[in-house]
């Protein structure tokens, strides 16, 4: 009976808290508060990362509008500009019509006679660096360059439609085998400028040999039989083959190929450009040589002035008769049988003059 007295008191008092109750209520009142921070510190990344987001989008949206814009006005300004030079054009044109009529002249007035471009020059695809160079010049100087001054003394202005016409217009100067290359270009590999066209037409036909080639054509060039002038052309050509052939080289060339007789007149003055050389060389061949190869004697009277050498008098056969050994030479069976034919003082007696070989023209 006291044993059930004693477990109802018992049960009827009230339970006291143990310290590790306690503690673990703790613990989880500070779990509970760094998961609310995490939790809080989470969104306010998550916050950043948005903003960031749309700031990026709206810089993104702000520079395709501005690029478009800025596009869109750049087109409306292009076009207001091509529309304001071409109503410039036309009153320039205007202009130079209505100051003709009141000149009377009717025109833009045209070049004297003497002062208009020569005929065109006709390009058949010689493989020739001379004759390519010719013929594109002459496109040049007669007939693109005089076009566009007379198109632009209208007061008009010089289109790409204008370049082409000058491109078609030369090609109708081609004949042969340049005309064939020309034709057999399809319509996108045309060219559509002037220079194009004669870039295109140069690189097509230029012979095809490296420099090393022309240089060893230029040092087995010899004047032989020809006259410098003959020589000078034949060399000038070969030498266009070459565009940065520099003045030494074309100087040596030339002097290496020169007769023997003239390139030592030439070095003899040291002539220190091509040019020099060349002058010279043409004197000597003209008044020294003759180029007629006479085979006389070269004498104080045969030169000019300014290249007048050393002097020594000949001896007078008529006062000391003639020099020994010297009866097999040219000059001296010129000189013995010329004075056998004057009949005025025969310097030798007759049968002197018999047994003299007479060689002479």
């Amino acid at each position: 009976m006291e044993y059930d007295m004693d477990r109802a008191a018992g049960a009827s008092t009230p339970a006291t808290p143990s310290p590790a109750r306690g503690g673990a209520n703790a613990s989880a009142t500070r779990l509970g508060a760094a998961a609310s921070a995490r939790r809080e510190s989470a969104r306010e990344e998550t916050k950043r990362e948005m903003a960031a987001m749309l700031n990026a989008a709206y810089a993104q949206m702000h520079r395709q509008l501005s690029e478009e814009f800025g596009a869109k006005m750049a087109t409306e300004l292009n076009t207001r500009t091509a529309i304001v030079q071409s109503e410039l054009a036309e009153l320039r044109s205007e202009n130079v019509r209505l100051r003709a009529l009141r000149d009377g002249s009717g025109g833009s007035g045209a070049l004297p006679s003497c002062m208009r471009p020569a005929a065109m020059l006709y390009y058949g695809g010689e493989r020739s660096t001379a004759a390519i160079m010719t013929w594109t010049a002459a496109a040049r100087s007669r007939v693109y360059n005089p076009a566009r001054s007379d198109w632009r003394s209208q007061g008009r202005l010089w289109t790409e439609t204008e370049e082409e016409e000058a491109v078609s217009t030369l090609s109708t100067h081609l004949f042969g085998l340049a005309q064939l290359w020309y034709q057999a270009l399809q319509p996108d590999q045309r060219p559509t400028s002037v220079e194009e066209f004669l870039l295109a037409l140069q690189r097509r036909f230029e012979p095809k040999e490296t420099e090393n080639d022309v240089r060893d054509e230029l040092q087995k060039m010899k004047q032989g039989a020809m006259s410098v002038q003959d020589f000078e052309a034949a060399f000038s050509e070969v030498c266009l083959r070459i565009p940065n052939l520099v003045d030494k080289d074309k100087l040596h060339y030339f002097t290496e190929s020169l007769d023997t007789s003239i390139a030592t007149h030439v070095a003899l003055h040291f002539p220190p450009t091509y040019d020099d050389a060349l002058r010279l060389a043409l004197v000597a061949d003209k008044v020294i040589f003759k180029r007629g190869r006479d085979q006389q004697p070269i004498t104080a009277r045969t030169y000019p002035s300014a290249m007048q050498p050393a002097y020594h008098p000949q001896m007078n056969y008529n006062q000391h008769g003639p020099v020994p050994m010297d009866l097999g030479t040219a000059s001296g069976s010129s000189a013995r049988v010329h004075g056998c034919h004057d009949s005025l003082s025969p310097p030798y007696p007759s049968t002197h003059c018999t047994a003299l070989p007479r060689t002479v023209p």
